[in-house]
């Protein structure tokens, strides 16, 4: 059972910002220095409890608290860290706990399963050379990456590698995030709750004109060419597979509305049984948050319908607190100010649960 209390949201409103008049160097030079938000660091609840952990600003020092106690104790250090891997540690990496004892870690290459009670630890997987955008699934212990422009799926044993894609054309990308990370786009990769699936994005560049930029890296700079849609001239083809890691069968959903639209804010339902995706055309105006089968990517209903006249902008997929239903949180301008609203599959708005006049921000 997920816990509601694991969506952290921050109120920016206008009074805040009005406190200090900044000039334009500190707003640009200062906003991840002087003006940079206080956090926590590796914020993680552990499953089942009410407690949770997190890091020390310099990532060396996992601690433990519970929202009934402000009693701090510190559960694993690095040195620590370094001495259960046997391997040179000197921090955390992100981590995910599957119990109280028991998290996953990973440096970019190497995954690991670390369990805090016994103070043992075992490498599950490591990366190929040149491998890249690693996503592992803890409930399966699977791991999906990038290799030259294609999806592999390493299996639990991590000897089983399957190549989703076989893509031979350069123009041909699977696995990245695609429009340019517009529409809070950021992955291309992402898993359903217990592993059974994997979509993942694929755009098709080859009416994409190439864009120079300069690699100041190296002495002399040298132009690297990548494809960039500049305004008017042709745009990317996306379009979103699902990898079923039983059958190792992909389907390709089938999209309804704009072909020059965007494909965004994916989301499996906690059954496994549809993938959510939010359809934007490509005016901007009109957003469809559509449901389609994950077994065969057949379109299932289109649950909400968001239009404005200037633009309507999805940027968070939608969120299921409780992994016994497919009821949903969804993240919404359309009042003017980002607030959420808690949904039923059916599409019926159960309770609207912020209602303010300034921005409410997911964090996590």
């Amino acid at each position: 059972m997920k816990y509601t209390a694991s969506i952290l949201f921050v109120y920016l409103t206008t009074t805040l910002l009005s406190q200090k008049e900044l000039s334009l160097e500190d707003a640009v030079m200062q906003q991840y220095r002087a003006f940079y938000p206080e956090r926590i660091v590796g914020f993680n609840w552990l499953p089942n409890t009410t407690d949770y952990v997190y890091l020390s600003n310099d990532w060396t020092t996992l601690y433990k608290s519970s929202v009934s106690s402000k009693k701090e104790e510190i559960l694993l250090t690095a040195d620590d860290l370094e001495e259960i891997l046997d391997i040179e540690m000197y921090r955390f990496y992100p981590m995910q706990f599957v119990s109280k004892d028991v998290f996953y870690m990973n440096n970019g290459t190497s995954f690991f399963k670390i369990n805090l009670k016994e103070r043992k630890a075992e490498i599950l997987h490591d990366l190929e050379e040149n491998a890249n955008a690693p996503l592992f699934e803890p409930s399966s212990g699977r791991l999906a990456y990038l290799l030259n422009n294609n999806v592999l799926v390493r299996y639990e044993d991590s000897k089983k590698v399957i190549s989703v894609t076989q893509n031979k054309d350069e123009n041909i990308v699977s696995g990245q995030a695609i429009a340019r990370s517009e529409f809070g786009i950021t992955d291309g990769l992402f898993w359903s709750p217990k592993g059974k699936y994997l979509a993942f994005y694929e755009k098709d560049e080859s009416k994409v004109h190439n864009y120079p930029l300069l690699d100041i890296n190296q002495t002399p700079g040298a132009l690297n060419s990548i494809k960039y849609p500049m305004a008017g001239q042709k745009s990317e083809k996306a379009r979103v597979g699902i990898f079923n890691t039983a059958n190792q069968k992909t389907v390709f959903i089938e999209t309804l509305k704009d072909p020059e639209g965007y494909l965004t804010n994916i989301s499996f339902t906690p059954d496994e049984k549809y993938l959510f995706v939010a359809e934007v055309n490509r005016a901007q105006n009109h957003m469809w948050l559509n449901v389609y089968d994950a077994m065969n990517g057949a379109f299932v209903k289109t649950i909400l319908e968001e239009t404005n006249d200037k633009w309507v902008e999805p940027e968070h997929p939608p969120y299921f607190p409780c992994d016994k239903k497919n009821n949903f949180i969804w993240m919404s301008e359309k009042d003017g100010f980002m607030n959420l609203y808690y949904y039923d599959f059916e599409g019926k708005l159960i309770d609207q649960i912020t209602d303010h006049k300034f921005v409410v921000k997911s964090i996590v």
